[in-house]
């Protein structure tokens, strides 16, 4: 970055300047895409941070689109450890005394009213294409500044930086042909940093590219005519015509490169996680030979060989050194920018250099490189989740990508936001669940229809967030809606009814309405013994479900035939270390004792202790529970005379 004085001096006084009454300091940057807004930003909060004039607090919204806007808000909760929700970051922030700012990146949607985002007081900075933002949200006129060209001098010497021929190494020659070619190149700030980058990168001379440029873009008539099809004056051709050229090198001299270039295109343009790849390497170096084939019909080759790359002689890790020297040759023509933060690595790309790479791939390419794009995203999703913080934050970041590729109602970009939802459920994280558990339940009424196995499943998921928050009416009038429609659509005996059987009189067991849950919980019984045998898992869950039910109810015999044979069945089929059979056991000891079997309870009980904390471990819940059970049991066990 350099030059740039006049707006760095805009912003400063509107910034830091006294401003009597004024509670909320708001200010636009417009201009043509490529113009240097977000770098204009990037240097203030530097530029200002250096000089120990800083705010407590800078935080970055990517406003592209709902989705990202969204995202950005939910990981500056992370930070701040607020409810992840975009009304909490607003009420944290706006409650503060101290000072921050709020930079709202790439504003360019018209149909998102970024407005509601905005806290009471504070500091916000807008990036945006559309100049229509100044009047509506920074009308003085020190609140709005328009960015356009850079410069003479400013572009000069930031080409001569990027080629390296600064001070003393820049001839009177060398800075003349520094100024012709800026000329030819507008003074744009992003076409002079991607024409330094490919000289650099080449190493030719000022004059070589400047006649490489003009020849290209005197008969790039197609170019002009794409251009004219976007009715958008943000486009411009200078700025094309420098990509053309180093991504024509790029494909000449690296078509593996290339290929990857041009799949990033398909995704969101910022914070891509090389996790995307890394956990599609896994998949993909452990897949069957049926899985191997469908991967391979569905990329190139190359990045098939890319993704089985193993280091080691082990070969259990993905070799992602192979990977990271071709985004080397893409960094070094400022196609791909790299970045590392904590224990991750994401790509960042320019928006025009996203939406040209993909703009310009010839029709017949364009569905392969969708396939293999989605491919890879399939394959990084299958790899295994778990509920850690890594797994959740890859999880955020990849719903924006699959949005980006397949669209927001894609059944595909639905299962992507459960899996999220399913996560925040699991760590007890309800508001979160229920928010998505909503957005997929309804899109996926729309477009898949109400009677869709999908939309019932997401119904269900939702239903248990609100069981699990004790909103009992909520979940059983989605349940009821569930088991009946999956009883006329699937049939009675169907896996899925029986589930949702299951889980409606686990809510009516939940309320005490014991008659409710004993009547279906007998059918879910008897049916899956008929169906799918007396040893099956799912059988003896749901004979342990109804024995539940008697045992609430204070039928400890009735209670109790049935656990033993849980027991049995368990110890039987699945062993005696099975984390089922020690809870079953667990189960049965407890009926013992009500039934006045306290030496036979404990009994049982010292038998689970142990081995649960050999298998669990002893600060599993389910060990402190069973110890603690023991340890009050043994209290109350009368001495023997």
């Amino acid at each position: 970055f350099t030059g740039r004085e006049d707006i760095l001096g805009r912003l400063s006084r509107r910034f830091f300047a006294p401003h009597g009454e004024l509670s909320r300091r708001i200010f636009v940057l417009y201009g043509l895409g490529g113009s240097g807004k977000t770098q204009i930003c990037l240097k203030f909060c530097e530029r200002f941070k250096a000089r120990y004039v800083t705010f407590w607090g800078v935080f970055w919204i990517d406003a592209t689109s709902n989705e990202t806007t969204e995202e950005s808000f939910k990981e500056i909760a992370r930070l701040l450890q607020i409810d992840r929700t975009p009304a909490a970051v607003r009420q944290h922030l706006s409650t503060s005394e101290e000072q921050w700012l709020l930079i709202f990146d790439n504003a360019d949607n018209l149909e998102i009213d970024i407005s509601k985002h905005f806290p009471h007081g504070g500091n916000i900075l807008i990036t945006t294409r559309n100049p229509g933002l100044s009047s509506d949200y920074a009308p003085q006129n020190d609140a709005h500044f328009e960015v356009d060209k850079m410069e003479l001098d400013e572009a000069v010497s930031l080409l001569l930086l990027k080629v390296g021929r600064t001070g003393a190494d820049a001839s009177n020659d060398t800075r003349a042909d520094a100024e012709h070619l800026v000329n030819d190149l507008g003074s744009l700030a992003l076409a002079v940093d991607q024409a330094g980058s490919y000289i650099a990168a080449r190493k030719c001379m000022l004059s070589e590219y400047r006649q490489m440029f003009k020849n290209r873009r005197d008969r790039n008539q197609l170019l002009r005519e794409q251009l004219s099809k976007q009715r958008s004056s943000s486009y411009q051709p200078t700025v094309y015509t420098t990509w053309e050229i180093s991504i024509q090198m790029v494909q000449e001299t690296n078509p593996l490169a290339s290929e990857i270039l041009q799949l990033f295109s398909y995704l969101h343009y910022a914070q891509i996680p090389r996790e995307i790849f890394k956990r599609a390497s896994d998949r993909v170096y452990d897949a069957d030979a049926a899985s191997a084939h469908w991967t391979t019909s569905r990329m190139s080759k190359e990045m098939y060989n890319l993704l089985s790359a193993r280091k080691g002689d082990s070969r259990e890790e993905w070799n992602e050194d192979i990977f990271e020297r071709e985004i080397d040759t893409l960094q070094s023509f400022s196609l791909v920018k790299r970045e590392r933060f904590k224990d991750q690595v994401i790509y960042n790309l320019h928006p025009l250099v996203s939406s040209w790479t993909r703009e310009k791939l010839p029709p017949a390419k364009e569905l392969p490189f969708q396939h293999a794009i989605v491919c890879i995203l399939n394959r990084s999703i299958q790899t295994t989740f778990e509920d850690t913080a890594t797994d959740l934050r890859f999880r955020r970041q990849l719903f924006v990508h699959v949005e980006a590729v397949l669209g927001q109602e894609h059944p595909y970009t639905l299962t992507n936001v459960a899996y999220l939802a399913s996560t925040y459920r699991n760590q007890g994280r309800w508001k979160e669940a229920e928010e998505l558990e909503v957005q997929v339940m309804e899109t996926s009424s729309r477009v898949l229809g109400q009677e869709h196995p999908s939309t019932l499943t997401s119904m269900a998921n939702l239903a248990a967030t609100y069981r699990n928050q004790g909103r009992w009416k909520e979940a059983e009038e989605l349940e009821v809606q569930v088991m009946e429609t999956r009883k006329r659509v699937l049939g009675q005996e169907h896996p899925s009814t029986l589930t949702g059987m299951a889980n409606l009189a686990s809510t009516y067991r939940n309320q005490g309405r014991w008659k409710e849950a004993e009547e279906l919980e007998v059918q879910v019984m008897e049916t899956r013994k008929r169906v799918l045998g007396q040893e099956h898992p799912s059988t003896l869950t749901s004979m342990a479900n109804l024995a539940s039910t008697f045992w609430n109810q204070g039928r400890w015999k009735e209670a109790e035939e049935l656990e033993v044979q849980v027991m049995e069945t368990s110890l039987k089929v699945l062993g005696q270390e099975h984390p089922d059979t020690l809870t079953s056991m667990h189960n049965l000891a407890h009926t013992y004792k009500s039934n006045g079997h306290l030496d036979k309870a404990i009994a049982l009980i010292e038998t689970v202790v142990p081995l649960r904390s050999r298998i669990l471990g002893e600060d599993h819940p389910f060990t402190r529970s069973s110890t603690e059970t023991l340890a009050s049991w043994r209290d109350q066990e009368q001495p023997s005379f």
